[in-house]
């Protein structure tokens, strides 16, 4: 990417333009001299202002920059008079003839997958209804580009004297399943044929055979499809799957003119960035030491194991681990009350609802302090915005019982502690507890997880058909055996629950979802009300769920 020739009230603007559309507010509103944190920007929104920043100016630019310089006006006068080259970062060129290091993010999934010969059932599995005169040569052409652009594509993975590993292919074939549902009458509603859908494509991947990637089109009507994606969970995270929709869209297009696919070259792939990161990150450097320092203070004393209250009775010790998933559909209204309860108290709904989970769960367990996992992207560098893979971080992070707080307070308390781990999240836990453990140390206990995820409505747009999404879910079995998820879409919040079935009992942990929808209603309408440990939370009544005032 070229680096654009601007001046400092050129990126003066730019910056209040983005930080009023993060915030929903007016440009206006948006001081010069005012810090970020103090506008409303927490680290995680810093961290992805600085990559659209670095993807506008087509420069690299330091993940802190934001943090080290914190006003609109601080980071336009640097950027104007910094040259170009003097943030760029300077990626390898290994070569592919050897097998190269996976990135930290995919070992963390790798450690928890069963490597060649077992089967790992880490996917992702974008569905979509597409309506109209759909061109399926176009769409297979389109489809063997991306193959052969994104070397993650075809590439599998293994052990390599004691390492995990990428082993990219040269080449790679596209997979793409045509089924026709036209005449089979056993399909009659949506519903059947999603639970068709779904058993058909998502099947254990061998992560050491090609393909991790694969398409199923499924005609059910004339001019009307199912097309389903399915990516082993190490190829794509939320935003490569951005990335993917947008270029498949484009090659799509210009395949059904009849023009030859293009597109602007790769810089570099997935491999180049891991074998930067692992120089990066290696144990003898500064930014591991100063990682690790803080870790080790931070998880001085961890909190004690919590004890949920959908436990089996009995585990199944005797059945193999078994994830299992659940949902529900929050009232639109309460995720509208959620978008301004954020935007009042200057957060993102990830930081909001990630109090809400944290204040239920604290309602349920006798312990009143407790860590919760969860996700951060890493995807910080220019270099890695348009590449797909796996940049996903899991951050444990400390959460306390509220004593004698009101939500609103509770999610300032919440929005501090999260700022100080993402600002730390490189370091994989991994790495920390084998040291504390190395150490004589106590070890944290993660054993549920939480993330937020936004699905834009937009994500693939084929020329000359209606596309939709069609239930989008993925499916990830962490060694906590339990993970939530709040889902934003365009006019939709949902929550996900996935889960171990030989671990936990399926109707209460169902029941627990249920009770966090309603509670997560009663917070957003009343934000103000005295948050409570006095007894469990149950889904009637406002007693239960708010003390006193």
């Amino acid at each position: 990417m070229a680096t654009k020739e601007v001046t400092q009230s050129d990126i003066r603007d730019w910056l209040i333009e983005k930080v009023a559309e993060t915030l929903k507010c007016s440009p206006e509103d948006i001081g010069l001299e005012e810090p970020f944190t103090s506008l409303g920007l927490d680290s995680l929104s810093m961290l992805m202002l600085t990559g659209d920043l670095a993807a506008w100016l087509g420069r690299d630019l330091q993940a802190t920059l934001l943090l080290k310089h914190p006003t609109i006006e601080e980071v336009a006068e640097l950027m104007a008079r910094s040259e170009p080259g003097d943030l760029e970062l300077q990626m390898p060129s290994p070569s592919r003839e050897r097998p190269l290091p996976a990135t930290l993010a995919q070992e963390r999934l790798l450690r928890h997958a069963n490597l060649p010969p077992g089967l790992d059932a880490n996917l992702v599995n974008p569905r979509f209804v597409i309506r109209g005169a759909l061109d399926l040569n176009a769409l297979r052409g389109a489809l063997a580009e991306m193959v052969r652009r994104h070397e993650m594509l075809r590439t599998t993975f293994g052990v390599h004297a004691g390492s995990y590993v990428q082993i990219v292919h040269p080449t790679g074939s596209v997979v793409v399943e045509e089924v026709d549902w036209t005449t089979d009458v056993a399909l009659q509603s949506e519903d059947q044929m999603l639970t068709r859908a779904r058993q058909m494509v998502m099947k254990p991947m061998d992560v050491g055979v090609l393909p991790l990637f694969h398409t199923s089109i499924i005609k059910v009507a004339e001019q009307d499809y199912r097309v389903m994606l399915v990516f082993h969970h190490l190829l794509c995270d939320a935003d490569a799957l951005r990335v993917f929709f947008a270029e498949l869209t484009r090659l799509y297009s210009a395949l059904c003119k009849g023009y030859p696919p293009a597109l602007e070259p790769l810089e570099w792939q997935l491999a180049d960035f891991a074998v930067w990161e692992r120089d990066w990150l290696r144990r003898d450097a500064a930014p591991y030491q100063e990682r690790l320092a803080w870790w080790r203070e931070y998880w001085h004393a961890p909190p004690p194991i919590p004890r949920f209250p959908f436990v089996l009775k009995e585990p199944l010790s005797a059945v193999a681990s078994s994830a299992s998933t659940r949902h529900a559909f929050v009232a639109l209204d309460i995720a509208r009350q959620s978008e301004l309860l954020a935007r009042q108290s200057k957060c993102t709904l990830y930081t909001l609802f990630f109090a809400a989970f944290s204040s239920y769960l604290l309602g349920h367990i006798p312990e009143r302090e407790v860590a919760i996992g969860t996700y951060v992207s890493d995807r910080k560098r220019m270099a890695a915005g348009g590449l797909l893979g796996m940049f996903v971080s899991m951050v444990p992070v400390r959460v306390k019982s509220p004593p004698d707080s009101t939500f609103r307070e509770f999610v300032q308390r919440v929005r501090l502690e999260l700022d100080q781990v993402s600002l730390r999240r490189e370091l994989p836990f991994e790495e920390v507890t084998e040291h504390l453990r190395g150490a004589g140390k106590e070890v944290p206990e993660v054993l549920v997880l939480f993330q937020h995820m936004h699905l834009p409505g937009d994500a693939l747009s084929l020329e000359g058909t209606q596309t939709t999404r069609w239930l989008e879910h993925g499916q990830r079995l962490e060694t906590s055996g339990l993970s939530f998820s709040t889902v934003s879409a365009r006019d939709e919040l949902a929550v996900w629950v996935s889960f171990d079935g030989s671990l936990y009992d399926a109707a209460e942990v169902e029941g627990f979802l249920n009770g966090f929808v309603a509670y997560l209603g009663a917070l957003m309408s009343e934000p103000d009300q005295k948050l409570t440990r006095e007894k469990p939370v149950e889904v009637s009544g406002w007693d239960s769920l708010f003390g006193p005032g």
